[in-house]
């Protein structure tokens, strides 16, 4: 089962989807099934060259370049039909839809930004789940305020927030959370959720 965590910086993304993975590998009944711990960017060379790209300013049809090349090297490694395995994932493919949709031109090359973007990462595995995490504009701010990594987007959030409503309409698999509740509480929500979508997914492959 592949479980993603969307939203704009400040969100939580980082904070849940640890919890989550941690919960789910220590929790009866999950303990016999692994459970992988995913980030984007990744930790390879490419990850690394963006991680540095996102901090000033940087070409954003290359930008979008390099995240797509780190994810498909990334996702290479594993194999995302295994009902028995939870992968969970801090950010996908779905962040560079969000972001980059603000940052790139209206047309790349013969296809509007949305379908370019969607074309690149047409390799990038669907997540089962997507958690769409979303906080109160003063806890954002707050969280922000206390990082000592910044980027770019720190200060547009509001835009990332409407830019990711418009690209999750109409998708079935998100589930939006409010994380400016203790962390705890919304641990318990989000663990509550995953558990109900992973029965779900076995009663479908059983019939």
């Amino acid at each position: 089962m592949y479980i993603v965590f969307e939203g704009v910086d400040g969100a939580g993304t980082s904070t849940h989807a640890k919890l989550l993975a941690d919960t789910l590998s220590l929790c009866t009944p999950y303990d016999y099934n692994p459970t992988f711990r995913l980030a984007e960017p990744s930790a390879n060379p490419i990850g690394r060259l963006l991680r540095e790209e996102l901090k000033g300013e940087a070409d954003p049809i290359s930008t979008a370049l390099l995240f797509a090349a780190d994810r498909s090297r990334y996702h290479t490694q594993y194999n995302y039909d295994m009902p028995d395995v939870f992968f969970v994932s801090d950010r996908s493919k779905y962040s560079s839809f969000a972001y980059q949709l603000l940052d790139l031109p209206e047309t790349v090359g013969p296809y509007d930004a949305f379908t370019w973007l969607q074309i690149i990462n047409c390799g990038a595995p669907e997540p089962d789940l997507i958690f769409f995490l979303d906080a109160s504009p003063s806890v954002i701010k707050d969280r922000i305020s206390r990082r000592t990594n910044k980027d770019r987007y720190d200060h547009r959030t509001q835009e990332v927030q409407q830019s990711y409503s418009r690209v999750f309409q109409g998708m079935g698999n998100v589930v939006k959370v409010d994380t400016s509740r203790p962390t705890d509480v919304v641990a318990g929500i989000i663990h509550t959720i995953a558990r109900t979508s992973y029965a779900e997914i076995l009663r479908g492959i059983r019939r």
